[in-house]
């Protein structure tokens, strides 16, 4: 298996064509915000970097800065991870502790609001992109290179949010019928690297009046109907439960493996194998049985036809068989995937997603802060695709070889925040010297320190175990 992606020429000026015409192209084409460096590789790179006008001492407190930078940022994600987990815990299918508060539907309401406001925000700072329903109809209808035919229920929820970081391609080798099966061709299968889900079931009540609804049945039809769909779900028939997971490495044709109620289907291919062999094989058995069958009869002879019997009997159980063993073979090849591309579930999904946006924000921070400290530019340079956006995206390329589409705005917005940016007289905007940077986080530090913040704004929240 080997993974590719795509290449990008860059002028003998510096410049990158490719990133003329980046609007027009299509969203799976398009530069992700993500960037693929870790943070300790592009603070080395960073250190290496010549300093053009920067004395030795500056250099040094540059890097404390982003030591104290890091360490800032830290404390303020795990700020956001106590309120994401207020917010989760009364939806959280895995809790052991004892619920002490009983919430209102109106305070589920705005739990639940809160929650989804607060993980949207988290996935985009961690440079996800959003999956659109429209998209997600699109992938649930493609055909699978994986040989799985799959098929899922999207009325059964009442929230999903699908969101996805990094799309490559997959090499896979499959035989096909073009050259017989005889040996294996290779294609190309475009797969999400990073792949995070949200759901939520929708309460029994409310699915059974839609199924009244939409099938014309009564309740009691309606009912049967909703339990054989949610045959295998967990039991939640008030619908409080929300599900989190994370995914790496999945192919985009294959999106129905993540749902909880995923069906798996025999493919054409295999239905008509399973028609023919199995039918002409059923079919010519039975003929045999029914004349040995016939024979015993005018021979009046109890052990023939008992012996003919069983060997039809034998026939059809073996090609039924034949059905489930298929069938069970694509559930294996379903379970093999999920075991092997899942990366965390509910409150791990959190944790993960919290340190990954985190770790995003300091590698942009680092970026724009040191590039502007040696580069102070006008307002006009400072919008995306401006003079420090180029500047940024080209180190990336020329240093690390990769393309992303940097998030200054973003960056720049944090850094004014922790008043890291300085602007004078004539408008020229600057990050402020290194010592000083230092100086002032340490009075952030110490400011929150003297704080005794213990407000959980009157919601639930117990540490779990």
């Amino acid at each position: 298996m080997s993974i590719s992606t795509p290449e990008l020429t860059i002028a003998d000026d510096g410049h990158t064509p490719a990133n003329e015409g980046i609007a027009a192209q299509p969203q799976e084409f398009r530069r992700e915000k993500f960037i693929p460096i870790s943070r300790i590789a592009l603070m080395h790179r960073l250190a290496k970097e010549e300093k053009q006008g920067l004395v030795a001492d500056d250099v040094g407190s540059c890097k404390d800065l982003f030591r104290y930078l890091s360490v800032w940022r830290h404390q303020t994600y795990q700020q956001r991870a106590v309120r994401l987990k207020q917010y989760y815990l009364p939806f959280s299918p895995d809790r052991d502790t004892k619920r002490i508060t009983q919430h209102s539907e109106e305070q589920l309401l705005n739990f639940k609001t809160g929650l989804i406001t607060e993980i949207t925000t988290l996935v985009t700072q961690a440079n996800y992109e959003p999956i659109t329903p429209e998209r997600l109809e699109e992938l649930l209808t493609a055909n699978s290179a994986h040989g799985l035919e799959l098929k899922v229920d999207l009325s059964e929820f009442d929230e999903v949010l699908i969101y996805a970081r990094g799309r490559e391609n997959e090499t896979i080798k499959k035989r096909v019928i073009d050259n017989l099966y005889l040996s294996p061709r290779e294609f190309e299968v475009p797969t999400y690297k990073r792949l995070f889900l949200l759901l939520k079931l929708k309460s029994v009540e409310l699915r059974v009046q839609e199924i009244m609804e939409s099938e014309d049945v009564s309740e009691k039809k309606a009912r049967k109907i909703n339990a054989k769909q949610r045959h295998g779900l967990p039991d939640d028939p008030e619908g409080n439960h929300v599900y989190l997971r994370l995914f790496k490495n999945i192919p985009r044709e294959d999106m129905e493996m993540m749902f909880p109620n995923t069906q798996v289907r025999l493919r054409m291919f295999d239905k008509i194998k399973l028609g023919v062999t199995a039918g002409g094989g059923t079919v010519a058995g039975i003929a045999g049985a029914a004349s040995k069958i016939m024979a015993a009869i005018a021979s009046a002879n109890p052990i023939g036809l008992i012996a003919a019997m069983a060997g039809v009997i034998g026939l059809l159980f073996r090609q039924i068989m034949t059905v489930f063993n298929t069938r069970t073979k694509y559930m294996m090849m379903l379970a093999q995937r999920l075991f092997f591309h899942s990366l965390a579930n509910n409150r791990g999904v959190l944790t993960l997603l919290v340190d990954r946006a985190e770790e995003e924000d300091i590698k942009e921070e680092m970026l724009a802060y040191f590039f502007l400290q040696r580069n102070p530019m006008a307002p006009e340079d400072l919008r995306e695709d401006g003079k420090l956006d180029v500047m940024i995206e080209q180190f990336l390329i020329r240093e690390f070889g990769v393309i992303v589409d940097f998030d200054l705005e973003d960056a720049l917005s944090r850094l004014n925040n922790d008043q890291l940016l300085s602007v004078d007289a004539n408008k020229i905007i600057s990050a402020v010297a290194p010592v000083e940077a230092c100086k002032i986080l340490e009075q952030k530090w110490r400011t929150l320190l003297s704080d005794d913040d213990t407000d959980t704004n009157g919601m639930e929240y117990e540490e779990e175990t």
